[in-house]
């Protein structure tokens, strides 16, 4: 493939990743209309004389039929991450993409078609939908991307810096987009915006098909049949993986359920416990995601430093500081929990992201990576769906003050956890044989047999043939490591 069509297939990912994150953060944006408490749903959304509009479109969802839409687009993704995960390597990334542009292209127009329905059990129905099938679309782009990202650029922090910015860019300009728009355009038609750079997005993946070849990248299995294929990626995957990798999910899957949740649920809570307006609260959650843009400086410092695993660490701890701020004081302090949850999340997901192909035991780096990505998806919508669940128990039974506050509280020991599993991972990477993140990525990229690449990118370079042929065969492995299970390097 020829230079151009690389960039091309990056440029593509990139968009695609903002588009996903746009569309998929929107429902943050439209808590309070959806759930009924936005002033907008009883008094004219223009307080203009000149052109005064009739209250906007509002539903009365239950806060577990609110937390419903998270959990649908997050199991859907899950799941078909993973599935797009075992079947890419026999049916290339051509087909899956154009499956799903059809599924984003459909759920799109779901979606938004359920923002105009008169009743609140329609709206439901045909909101979750849209938001299962756009979800299903999802899965599988993110990780057909996040596949040709690693085969085209495997050593390229710049590329996969990239990447992660700008899907971290697009939920950023969902809040900040609107939140501006909101109130002037009502809740339907902010919700044409995701969709129209959603349609973008399905128009660049077609594209992207076409540019990209179709490769089979198994083609150490090449005769095995898909079943047979996905049975030993996960028998290699049992046998091979260690305590790095079960702490660096734990730690992964616990973050990101606090910051998809807390989010989704902030504008409410900032409106309810800090008397924030629903524009203002918009714009304030939204901090979490504005750090975004300091995501190159991050992965900057990361690629001299290594260290993977304190960056990670620290992230989760600035994390937790911001939740035990916040509950010192309500009012006072809600910016400084976005700020402090912004800079503790931009400390840990470019890190991360650009860690799971290390954590990954050798010959599995699809199938570790695809199971990361559903622990992820499939907990965070676990999550979401437990807190809309307790906090509509809670406010048959107390004020909605205490209720949000439990919240706080519920995500206060996520946090706590995370801390912990993080210090796991450091103590679980310090006693490993190859220390995998702590190593700077200068060293890496001098040293690739003896730091650990994996048997795709082996086989891709050329180099050390007969590595490959010890991380391929079915025999006696290269070395065993009781901290992160068989080793990447032969023990001299």
């Amino acid at each position: 493939m020829t230079s151009r069509q690389r960039w091309t297939v990056l440029t593509f990912c990139c968009f695609s990743g903002l588009a996903s994150n746009f569309f998929s953060d929107i429902v943050s944006s439209l808590s309070r209309r959806l759930q009924g408490s936005s002033l907008a749903c009883s008094l004219p959304c223009n307080q203009s004389l000149r052109a005064i509009k009739a209250p906007d479109r509002c539903y009365q969802f239950s806060n577990i039929q609110y937390n419903s839409l998270t959990t649908g687009i997050t199991y859907a993704s899950g799941i078909t991450a993973v599935i797009a995960a075992l079947l890419i390597g026999h049916y290339g990334q051509r087909s899956l993409l154009w499956t799903s542009s059809f599924f984003l292209f459909c759920g799109s127009l779901v979606f938004v078609g359920g923002s105009y329905s008169d009743t609140t059990a329609e709206a439901y129905a045909l909101l979750l939908i849209g938001r299962l099938i756009y979800g299903a679309g999802n899965g599988i782009r993110t990780t057909v991307c996040a596949h040709r990202i690693d085969h085209f650029w495997k050593h390229n922090l710049p590329a996969h810096t990239l990447y992660i910015f700008a899907s971290r860019l697009g939920s950023a300009l969902s809040f900040l987009i609107a939140g501006e728009v909101l109130d002037s355009l009502g809740m339907s038609k902010t919700i044409w915006i995701a969709v129209g750079i959603s349609m973008a997005s399905v128009v660049t993946s077609c594209i992207q098909a076409m540019v990209d070849e179709n490769e089979h990248l198994d083609d150490i299995y090449q005769d095995e049949s898909k079943w047979e294929t996905s049975k030993r990626k996960a028998s290699d995957f049992i046998v091979k993986v260690g305590a790095v990798y079960w702490f660096f999910a734990a730690t992964y899957l616990l973050v990101f359920c606090i910051i998809t949740t807390l989010t989704g649920n902030g504008a409410g809570l900032l409106a309810s416990l800090a008397g924030f307006s629903e524009k203002n609260a918009i714009w304030v959650i939204g901090t979490v995601y504005y750090f975004s843009l300091v995501i190159p400086l991050v992965n900057f410092l990361v690629y001299l430093t290594g260290r993977r695993d304190y960056w990670m660490t620290a992230g989760t701890l600035v994390i937790m500081t911001g939740l035990i701020a916040y509950l010192s004081s309500m009012a006072v302090q809600a910016y400084l929990l976005t700020i402090l949850i912004g800079l503790g999340f931009v400390l840990f997901d470019p890190t991360a992201s650009n860690s799971m192909s290390l954590v990954a035991p050798p010959g599995t780096r699809g199938f570790a990576t695809g199971l990361l990505k559903f622990l992820r998806y499939t907990g965070t919508g676990t999550v979401a769906l437990i807190v809309g669940g307790v906090l509509d128990q809670e406010r048959y039974s107390m004020m909605d003050s205490v209720a949000w506050k439990h919240m706080i509280i519920f995500f206060l020991v996520l946090a706590v956890v995370a801390v912990v599993t993080s210090l796991g991972m450091v103590w679980a990477n310090y006693y490993s044989r190859d220390r995998l993140l702590s190593v700077p990525e200068e060293q890496r990229k001098k040293r690739p047999w003896e730091v650990g690449q994996d048997v795709e990118e082996l086989q891709d370079s050329g180099e050390s043939n007969w590595l490959i042929q010890s991380f391929s065969s079915r025999g006696v492995p290269m070395g065993y490591d009781s901290i992160n299970g068989f080793s990447r390097t032969e023990q001299r």
